[in-house]
């Protein structure tokens, strides 16, 4: 699961460096989502899944949503 995890956090990273923010913010979202009851909330992948979430609802300028 961790690896899975892996690749779908870089795959985020490419969708957000191309601008495709949405993408880049469904796809981080899901992967956690899927992910942080297997892995747990406080596990490094899991957080820089979350992180890559938090970055694309920022540059869809969605605040409210990161708090």
């Amino acid at each position: 699961m961790a690896d899975v995890l892996a690749v779908t956090t870089r795959l985020s990273i490419a969708l957000h460096r191309t601008g495709d923010y949405q993408s880049g913010w469904e796809t981080a979202r899901a992967a956690g989502d899927l992910t942080e009851h297997t892995l747990g909330a406080e596990h490094r992948l899991v957080l820089a899944v979350r992180s890559r979430a938090g970055r694309s609802l920022f540059r869809l300028s969605r605040y409210a949503s990161l708090l």
